[in-house]
């Protein structure tokens, strides 16, 4: 279910992601530019792989067999991003998230969504190895060109410093705190 360096900005760092299908069902969206569904155009074995996490995701046993997917990794982690691609769909699957950072507490789990309106986050949120962050904070996505990136920096939100030498735990790791929750992080799109 997990993947580690499929995606180069968290490869150097060591993150495995989990992710789902980019559509309107499990989004509760569809986001002009979205780059997961690119991906999921680009690269034809991306949705496959995506949808069986979907369908794994909704039988009752889905946190019980993350947590040992996790234990199983022959080298830990150095957190586990929910939601390269897709996002939080119901409160069930918000719960079966509650399930896994608790039973795995040294892990640090990250995850964006543009749903923070729609489910009730407080258990998630209030687990100290689990940041949730707001993706539409300022009432539109996280993400665009650079007047817009510099405008959302004006208002607080820190700026991905994502390039060709900094990545996800490797150079940068605010999004793997709480500050990261409490504010926005915003990106240039690319």
């Amino acid at each position: 279910m997990l993947s580690i360096g499929m995606n180069r900005k968290l490869k150097a760092g060591n993150i495995a992601a989990y992710n789902l299908p980019a559509r309107k069902d499990i989004c509760g969206r569809e986001c002009v530019g979205c780059y997961a569904k690119k991906a999921q155009k680009m690269y034809k074995a991306v949705l496959p792989y995506r949808e069986r996490n979907y369908q794994a995701s909704l039988l009752p046993g889905f946190s019980a067999a993350t947590v040992k997917e996790i234990q199983g990794l022959r080298r830990a982690p150095k957190a586990v991003r929910v939601h390269e691609s897709g996002d939080f769909y119901s409160q069930d699957y918000i719960d079966s998230w509650v399930k896994v950072a608790l039973a795995l507490p040294g892990t640090i789990f990250y995850a964006y969504t543009k749903r923070i309106k729609e489910f009730d986050f407080s258990a998630l949120q209030a687990l100290p190895n689990f940041i949730v962050i707001d993706s539409c904070q300022y009432h539109q996505v996280n993400f665009g060109g650079p007047c817009f990136v510099q405008v959302l920096k004006a208002h607080g939100a820190y700026v991905c410093p994502a390039d060709k030498t900094i990545s996800c735990g490797n150079g940068c790791d605010y999004c793997l705190t709480k500050a990261a929750q409490a504010s926005s992080v915003v990106f240039n799109k690319h």
